[in-house]
C-alpha cells in the first residue's frame, strides 16, 4: 500500500472515532488480526502467536494502533521456520495496512526468548508487563518458562522509557534534520506519538511508586494527574491530544 494511500485512510480513521464507525474499525481489526493468526499458525513450527503493547493493553486509536505480533518458533531464528514466519508477514502487510513494518515482528524461539529474559533489564520489565497485558491468539503459554511474577520488576521500569523517548524523538524530527529524508509525519501522527510517549512515561511512574504493571495508557494519565496536582493542568492536555 503506498504512503500516500495509507495516510489517507489514517485520517479518515483518526476523524471519525466514534460509532458507528469505531464498531466498523473494531471488526475490521477483529478480522485482520484472525486472518495473521490462521495464517502464520498453518506453519508447522510456530509454537504460539500473541498481540502485545498498546492494541492488547488498551483502547486503541484505530487507524493509528498498529497490530503488534509476537511469534515463537521452534529452531535457529535465521532457520527456515522463521523465514517462513517473515515471509508469511510480509505477505499479509500487501493487505492489512494496521501491520507495522517487519522490524515490529518479534520472531523469538524458546531458548531466545529467555535468555533475553534472563540478561536484559529492558526485556525483563517488557515480558514481565506482557504476561499482564498481552493476548494469546494461538499456541502456548510463552511465559511458562519464565519465573514467577516479582516486585523486582519495578526497579526496572524505568527502562520502558527508552524506546518510547527515542520513537518520540524519531516521529517529531523537523524535516530539515537529517535522517528525516523531507518526509515529516503529519501532524495527527506526531499528536498521537506524543500522548504515547507521555503515557508510557507515568505509566512508568506510577508502576515504580506501586501501580499495577498492566495500567492502562488511559488511565495512567489521569492516575498521574491525581498523584502529581502540581502538573495535572499539563496531563488533562496531554489527555486531549489523544
Amino acid at each position: 500500500m503506498s504512503r500516500g494511500l495509507k495516510q489517507w485512510l489514517q485520517r479518515v480513521a483518526v476523524g471519525t472515532q466514534y460509532p458507528p464507525f469505531t464498531w466498523l474499525y473494531r471488526l475490521l481489526y477483529s478480522l485482520a488480526i484472525s486472518l495473521c493468526t490462521r495464517r502464520i499458525k498453518r506453519i508447522r513450527a510456530v509454537r504460539a502467536i500473541y498481540l502485545r503493547r498498546g492494541l492488547a493493553e488498551s483502547r486503541p486509536l484505530y487507524g493509528l494502533s498498529d497490530i503488534d505480533l509476537l511469534v515463537i518458533v521452534e529452531g535457529e531464528l535465521d532457520g527456515r521456520a522463521a523465514a517462513r514466519v517473515r515471509h508469511a508477514y510480509e505477505r499479509l502487510r500487501r493487505v492489512i495496512p494496521m501491520l507495522p513494518g517487519p522490524a515490529e515482528l518479534g520472531v523469538y524461539n524458546w531458548e531466545y526468548f529467555r535468555s533475553l529474559y534472563d540478561s536484559t533489564p529492558f526485556y525483563r520489565a517488557r515480558f514481565d508487563q506482557g504476561r499482564l497485558g498481552w493476548k494469546r491468539l494461538y499456541g502456548e503459554d510463552i511465559f511458562r518458562a519464565l519465573p514467577p511474577l516479582h516486585d523486582g520488576a519495578r526497579q526496572t521500569v524505568w527502562q520502558e522509557l527508552r524506546p518510547a523517548w527515542n520513537y518520540l524523538a524519531l516521529e517529531l524530527i523537523p524535516e530539515s534534520a537529517p535522517g528525516s529524508h523531507g518526509v515529516p509525519r503529519p501532524n495527527y501522527a506526531r499528536r498521537y506519538v506524543a500522548y504515547k510517549a507521555i503515557a508510557e512515561a507515568a505509566r512508568s511512574c506510577l508502576v515504580a511508586l506501586g501501580e499495577n504493571a498492566s495500567l492502562p495508557r488511559d488511565r495512567a494519565v489521569m492516575h498521574a494527574a491525581s498523584a502529581f496536582p502540581e502538573i495535572a493542568t499539563e496531563l488533562k492536555e496531554v489527555q486531549q491530544m489523544r
